[in-house]
């Protein structure tokens, strides 16, 4: 007979014994997921570790079933939840939770749209009288290069729907359906990118053990301005031309399409964002495209240190000070830049730390050799350094002021240049 330990998503240190059916015996394995009976319930709980024996003395219940869905943990991610419950003092289910809050989509939301193009062989053709709304459609249709969303045309034609059947019928417009984020346009992407020496010397340094598949933690600190983004968009550049992927971890949310604009220009459409605060629907479509290999690049805040990407190449952490990077609620609360250390050793590929104001913890790590320090001490661009002015405020604290008076003529100033 063979038992298995399972942990489920819940608070709680305690693992529980469960038989194996003969049945499943040969899909058992290590960060599986399956279907089993707790608190009077079916639910998904994780495999933790596999036994030809039991040392539970209680009732043991058999497992239901193989869990059908797409929660199954990598061996390199499940490394990490087992180093995460350990250092973090978390139980292991909620680790496991965290883990694949990205995975885990609900499927209400995940229904095609209607789209509509014109059929340019049969319009040329068609000689039979069409009606004014069948000619304001087919006018719409003509001016658009790609299909068009149906429903974005209730108000502007009526009987919508009518109209686009007998169209169909007549073989003048086909219907598509499909979700509208399948829709991207082509982007014209650069695949060159030039660095200066100083620049080129950091990349130089890095490339070996991305190429070797080697771990190894870097951190970059460089001035405001230095070219931080360019070393390591062209060290993505190199891990894609590999058929490796890429995670690239920033401190806020806000600033995800920033760094994606950033990003597409290099990369077109292979970059995805991944947050918290992203749809169901728009999960669901990263997922598949992260699944069939379309995604190869994945930006976002500290949840996406999670991503299920395969053959990961580098991870990237922005602003690596940033404080935003830990979890405070709720459990496990995490760091998501030591986490991205951990998950590049267990992945076999370098980690790049990037900041003008490296955190303590970091530049200490550089200091006793478990990090190695790149430095870009100057500019990328031959602009000069701001001027820096110190104001002494200490007699206006007591008339309530708390700017300056000249601070406030270079904000009038500013002002007046527009």
């Amino acid at each position: 007979m063979m038992y298995v330990q399972v942990v489920f998503p819940i608070a709680s240190f305690t693992s529980f014994t469960y038989k194996v059916p003969l049945n499943l015996k040969s899909n058992i394995y290590i960060g599986c997921s399956v279907n089993a009976p707790f608190r009077k319930k079916i639910i998904i709980g994780y495999i933790i570790s596999i036994h030809n024996r039991k040392s539970f003395k209680g009732t043991t219940h058999h497992i239901d079933s193989i869990y059908k869905g797409k929660t199954d943990i990598s061996s390199e991610l499940w490394k990490v939840i087992i180093w995460m419950s350990k250092y973090y003092l978390s139980p292991i289910g909620l680790c496991i939770k965290t883990a694949l809050s990205s995975n885990i989509v609900k499927e209400n939301n995940a229904h095609k749209n209607l789209y509509i193009e014109i059929n340019h062989n049969h319009y040329q053709d068609f000689t039979d009288t069409l009606s004014k709304n069948q000619k304001k459609l087919i006018t719409i249709l003509l001016k658009n290069n790609q299909p068009v969303l149906a429903s974005s045309y209730k108000n502007k034609i009526s009987n919508l729907y009518y109209v686009v059947d007998t169209l169909e019928r007549k073989k003048i417009l086909s219907k598509l359906y499909f979700d509208k984020l399948d829709l991207k346009e082509e982007i014209k992407v650069n695949t060159s990118l030039k660095l200066s020496n100083a620049q080129n010397q950091i990349f130089q340094k890095i490339l070996p053990h991305m190429i070797l598949n080697k771990f190894h933690s870097f951190l970059i600190h460089g001035v405001p301005g230095s070219g931080k983004t360019e070393v390591y968009i062209k060290l993505a550049l190199e891990a894609i031309a590999n058929n490796k992927s890429v995670i690239v971890l920033i401190p806020e949310i806000i600033l995800s399409t920033q760094m994606e604009d950033r990003f597409k220009k290099y990369f077109g459409n292979s970059v995805a964002i991944w947050h918290s605060k992203m749809a169901s629907r728009e999960k669901k479509h990263t997922l598949q495209k992260i699944s069939s290999g379309e995604y190869k690049i994945i930006i976002g805040a500290r949840s996406c240190i999670f991503s299920p990407v395969s053959n990961l190449g580098l991870i990237i952490v922005d602003e690596e000070q940033d404080s935003s990077y830990k979890q405070e609620s709720p459990q496990p609360y995490y760091n998501a830049r030591d986490v991205a250390i951990m998950r590049a050793s267990f992945a076999d590929c370098p980690v790049v730390l990037t900041s003008a104001t490296p955190s303590l913890e970091s530049y200490h790590n550089t200091l006793i050799n478990k990090m190695t320090l790149l430095q870009l001490e100057n500019k990328y661009y031959k602009s000069p350094l701001p001027k820096v002015e110190i104001i002494n405020m200490i007699n206006k604290v007591s008339e309530n002021q708390i700017f300056s008076e000249r601070l406030l003529d270079a904000i009038k100033e500013t002002i007046l240049k527009k």
